[in-house]
């Protein structure tokens, strides 16, 4: 996909939020926007499911309630995007720098909790290992609010 095409795309999704008739929301699932610029876009309630961000800008960008299954999201820069209530199931997500300052909500802490919590820790000092003691049980309660069928995969230690 082009430059062109995307800011089409991102025009007529304007307008769809803003109830235009004329509008039609951003149906970007499985689209390559690999290294696209979209710093700044507005991607509230957006399909991105499986679209590959590999190295996409998305700072400040507002994707809120935005679907982003499956999407590929290595070296995206996030900074300081919203991501309040996005669907973040299965996605490939950056840890480095360029998530810093990325807005969250509780739903994606606790799935980051949750994974934590099925990490071997053989190699971790004492200090991490208490660090991360208490984080089966928060993800437990917190996170299965969202998604109670990880439920049986998560182990509570006694």
């Amino acid at each position: 996909m082009n430059q062109k095409e995307l800011q089409t795309i991102l025009k007529l999704h304007q307008k769809w939020l803003e109830d235009d008739p004329k509008g039609k929301r951003a149906d970007l699932s499985g689209a390559n926007l690999r290294r696209a610029d979209l710093s700044d876009a507005d991607l509230r309630r957006a399909d991105l499911r499986r679209a590959n961000l590999r190295r996409a800008d998305l700072s400040d960008a507002d994707l809120r309630r935005a679907d982003l299954s499956d999407a590929n999201l290595s070296d995206a820069d996030l900074r300081r995007a919203d991501l309040s209530d996005a669907n973040w199931d299965f996605v490939s997500f950056p840890l480095w720098c360029g998530t810093f300052n990325m807005k969250a909500d509780d739903r994606l802490v606790l799935q980051l909790f949750c994974h934590m919590t099925r990490l071997d820790l053989s190699g971790c000092s004492e200090d991490i290992k208490n660090l991360v003691a208490n984080l089966p049980e928060l993800a437990k309660n917190g996170f299965c609010k969202y998604r109670p069928d990880v439920e049986a995969v998560i182990e509570v230690k006694q």
